[in-house]
Order: C-alpha cells, then sequence, then structure tokens
C-alpha cells in the first residue's frame, strides 16, 4: 500500500513537512515531533535513512525543484538573509577571522605564481586608464591640497640633510 504524504506547516516552528495522518491531528517536523514523544526519535532517524540510502534520487529531486522554481527559492533565501542580516554578519566575521592565516596564505601562493600576468594586466590596465586616472588625481590633489602641502612639508622637515 503506498502511503501519500502531504505538505503541511509545522504547528511547533512552522517548517514544511511532511505529514501522516495516523501519527495525530497536529503536524510536526522531525524535530519537533522527537522532541514530543521523549523517546528514541523514531520519525527522524526513518527520514535521515531514507535519505542516506537514496541520496542520488534526493539530490535529482532537489535540483528539479530548484530548476523549476528559481524564483520562488531565490526569494524565500532573500527573505531569510534580510531577516537573519546581524546572525549572518556575525557568522561571516568569526569565519574569517578563523581561517585569516589561512587565507592570507592561500592569496601569497596565488599571487607568487601568477606575478608575470597580475603585472601585464596592471601595466594593460593602467595604459588604457590613463588619462581617467590622472584626472583622478588632479581632482584629489585640488581638493587635499591643504593636507597634501602640510604632509609634504613635514616629510621635508624630517627628512632635511643637516
Amino acid at each position: 500500500m503506498v502511503v501519500a504524504l502531504d505538505m503541511f506547516v509545522c504547528s511547533v516552528c512552522g517548517r514544511r513537512t511532511d505529514w501522516l495522518d495516523e501519527l495525530g491531528e497536529t503536524p510536526l517536523c522531525p524535530a519537533c515531533f522527537d522532541e514530543k514523544i521523549d523517546s528514541e526519535p523514531l520519525y527522524a532517524a526513518r527520514q535521515r535513512a531514507y535519505y542516506q540510502s537514496h541520496k542520488e534520487e534526493v539530490a535529482a529531486y532537489q535540483r528539479a525543484y530548484r530548476q523549476a522554481h528559481k524564483e520562488k527559492v531565490a526569494a524565500r533565501r532573500r527573505a531569510y538573509r534580510l531577516a537573519h542580516k546581524a546572525e549572518e554578519a556575525a557568522y561571516q566575521r568569526a569565519y574569517r577571522l578563523a581561517h585569516k592565516e589561512k587565507a592570507a596564505a592561500r592569496q601569497r601562493a596565488y599571487y607568487q605564481s601568477h606575478k608575470a600576468e597580475e603585472a601585464a594586466w596592471q601595466r594593460k590596465y593602467y595604459q588604457e586608464h590613463k588619462e581617467e586616472r590622472a584626472a583622478w588625481q588632479r581632482k584629489y590633489h585640488q581638493e587635499h591640497k591643504e593636507e597634501i602641502a602640510a604632509w609634504q612639508r613635514k616629510y621635508h622637515q624630517e627628512h632635511k640633510e643637516v
């Protein structure tokens, strides 16, 4: 006998979940169901076992769903990120801080192995944007005339030959 699972919203946490009518009147997600029965987490264990034994099929189904509902999935992700902006930023800061050395080493290795290409790209960019860069520098110097003059006076004062 094939039993059809309908999609419901968990009555405790609000997550979408499959629910069999035989399990009770109020739909619960696997986590809330396990907490409710206060015994061995049967439903979640059964669900994990199913997903483990049917990884390929589940992955294919998920890919097909995401492909068919791109806009809906993207909107849901945007809404989640907006609602959890602070937590996500804190997580990213903690991750970057914990992996700072590894990232720096990776960047140094990349730069060392691509030094010639990087220099060639930079020369080409500077050559193509010569006028824009010169205009930006003129504008910057015009806006920061006093600061630059003060810095230059200080520098010359400190490096004056005796």
